[in-house]
């Protein structure tokens, strides 16, 4: 039911004057089927789908192209240079010695394939920041293409598009496949994602890093933890051989391309730009290595100088505007945005600029573990949400987090599906403050 105070808000914003009762009634079925950040009670606040032209949806599509053109030049360049070389000490920073050695075994044996699934984050439609391969919160972006209309979808869907996917992969109608549960949190999320994938036909099985991986005779694709984790895990052994052998597939492919943020910095980096297209450095903000001997461009109202890495602190909050984060392969650095820290805010104190760019440096110096610095791009969004609090439309200037999500399959890179995620923190996560929306293309 609208009340009055819903239906004053519609007036005045143009808006339908049931659209609160019908994010609500959305937001309901997303808590019921638990697939949020933390399950029901920490699901996201529900927003109106953001609308992509058709334009820009074609030019996303044509932007997978170019992600899986940096992440093939990245293992190309890693393949043919040389042990103890730069592109070698980027490529293992973060890496035990086990899963180096079982890196380098790969890429000794056979061509590395790229990953079959991708998601990448965006700031806006033009800017990515990183890859997420295969990328998390599957359930939840499936759901809500389930519980929006059907004309609100983007693409073919997650789990259609995973299916077809895994099917063509294996050349089997019933394919045996084994997701990750990285923790309790994303338990209802990838459950949900399982039985969705079950009703078109694949078997899906799920594990945890306490568990033994699959025997490669029970199973056709596996989904790996990070690099690190899996190598330590039991049965890692046999199924790396009879993943050479071409019994089984790994997904992604057991190097640390997939697991970093290094492809992305080698298409900036003096040493390797000269091998990628200006079209991979276009669909990125300006990235830069993070070394005390390294240097990087500041500037404010269009007045620019080249500064050194180490002297970023100590500069006005208005020419620190970088994001410092971890780009190796290190599971305990790497995944969730725990690294990823804003240099324009506090200057001192626990996460400030002198800090967190501090250990940053050191780590380089003392493990190789590489850190970048990526110009902090600002593009807010106007978004109308429900506030789960008041029980009424909001609409607020927020950032995004645009999420496109691909399919390879040989040479071609399909767009399939979409979603996007707005909070007025510089850093868009899941949260319970952040609003959820699915994406929809217009002519």
């Amino acid at each position: 039911m609208v009340n009055a105070k819903q239906r004053r808000y519609a007036q005045r914003h143009g808006v339908p004057a049931g659209l609160a009762s019908v994010l609500f009634s959305w937001k309901k079925k997303l808590d019921v089927a638990q697939v949020g950040y933390g399950g029901r009670n920490l699901n996201l606040q529900m927003g109106t789908p953001f609308k992509v032209h058709s334009d820009d949806v074609d030019a996303l599509a044509a932007k997978g192209d170019t992600f899986v053109t940096m992440l093939r030049i990245a293992n190309e360049l890693y393949r043919d240079s040389f042990d103890g070389s730069f592109v070698w000490k980027l490529a293992e920073g973060g890496l035990t010695a086990r899963a180096v050695a079982y890196q380098r075994r790969l890429y000794e044996t056979r061509d590395v394939p790229l990953p079959t699934f991708f998601r990448a984050d965006m700031l806006s439609l033009d800017k990515a920041v990183e890859l997420n391969i295969p990328g998390g919160g599957l359930g939840l972006m499936e759901a809500i293409s389930q519980v929006c209309p059907s004309a609100s979808r983007f693409g073919d869907g997650l789990a259609c598009s995973w299916a077809k996917g895994l099917k063509e992969l294996t050349g089997k109608d019933h394919p045996r496949v084994y997701l990750p549960i990285h923790n309790n949190n994303v338990v209802g999320n990838v459950n949900y994602f399982v039985k969705m994938l079950g009703k078109y036909g694949i078997f899906v099985g799920t594990y945890r890093t306490t568990n033994a991986l699959p025997s490669p005779k029970d199973v056709d694709v596996v989904f790996r933890f990070g690099l690190n984790r899996s190598v330590r895990m039991a049965g890692w052994d046999a199924l790396f051989d009879a993943y050479l052998a071409g019994d089984v597939v790994i997904e992604p492919a057991p190097v640390s391309f997939y697991d970093s943020k290094i492809s992305e910095l080698l298409a900036f980096h003096p040493a390797t730009s000269y091998a990628f297209p200006n079209a991979v450095r276009d669909a990125f903000p300006q990235t830069w290595l993070a070394t005390a001997d390294n240097e990087v461009t500041v500037g404010v109202n269009g007045n620019k100088r080249i500064v050194d890495v180490d002297e970023l602190a100590s500069l006005s909050a208005r020419e620190r505007r970088f994001v410092l984060k971890y780009a190796g392969a290190d599971d305990a650095l790497r995944c969730a945005g725990h690294a990823v820290y804003q240099l324009d805010g506090k200057r001192r104190g626990r996460h400030g600029a002198e800090d967190v760019l501090l250990s940053a440096l050191l780590d380089w110096d003392s493990k190789s573990n590489p850190w970048i610095l990526q110009e902090r791009l600002r593009a807010p969004f106007d978004v109308t949400y429900f506030d789960s609090k008041t029980r009424a439309l909001v609409t607020e200037s927020l950032r995004a987090r645009i999420m496109p999500c691909y399919r390879v399959l040989g040479d071609k890179v399909e767009l399939i599906a979409g979603s996007a995620l707005f909070n007025k923190n510089w850093k868009v996560h899941g949260n319970p403050q952040s609003v959820f929306c699915p994406m929809i293309a217009y002519d």
